[in-house]
């Protein structure tokens, strides 16, 4: 597939998600930048800020998504500058929504928390309310068995991105 052409935010965001052995890729357009592409591995590592002393990303990441580029924008180039981004990530990967006493606790949202904001802030004004969490949302509950096993430190480092100018 070569690579998108026309306006810059016209051009399509891509999405491979990830299957057995192999990470997911995403690249969506950015103005002033081409594209941004993405590796999510979630490593989970402690992310002291201070000791990030350098911050580089994982060279197997890199050379995952230089090939992904390869194969799907070919007339992209390697990828360039690429950064690591860090995010809260819990033991299965899905958000945490409860309350405990006063405390309303919203978190784990593993970078995605932007698109859930609405539907977030009004779970936790419910909860702030006294409002208990509606049936769908009671497996974001502190108490599920993903995070009931033992205290959780780490925070997940999600993986590489990079950017590209098709």
């Amino acid at each position: 597939v070569g690579a998108p052409t026309g306006p810059l935010l016209e051009r399509p965001c891509l999405i491979d998600h990830a299957a057995p052995g192999r990470s997911g890729l995403y690249a969506m357009p950015t103005p002033g930048r081409g594209y941004k592409l993405g590796v999510d591995t979630g490593h989970h590592e402690d992310f002291r800020p201070a000791q990030a002393e350098p911050w580089a990303p994982h060279a197997g990441d890199l050379d995952e998504l230089a090939a992904w580029l390869a194969a799907w924008l070919p007339t992209a180039g390697p990828p360039r500058d690429p950064e690591r981004c860090p995010w809260t990530l819990t033991p299965d990967a899905d958000i945490v929504v409860d309350r405990r006493d006063r405390v309303v606790v919203l978190a784990g949202c593993s970078g995605h928390g932007y698109k859930l904001a609405p539907a977030l802030g009004e779970l936790a004004a419910d909860l702030v309310e006294g409002i208990p969490l509606p049936a769908e949302a009671r497996r974001l509950r502190l108490d599920r068995p993903a995070l009931a096993a033992e205290p959780v430190t780490w925070a997940g480092i999600g993986g590489v991105g990079a950017d590209s100018h098709p």
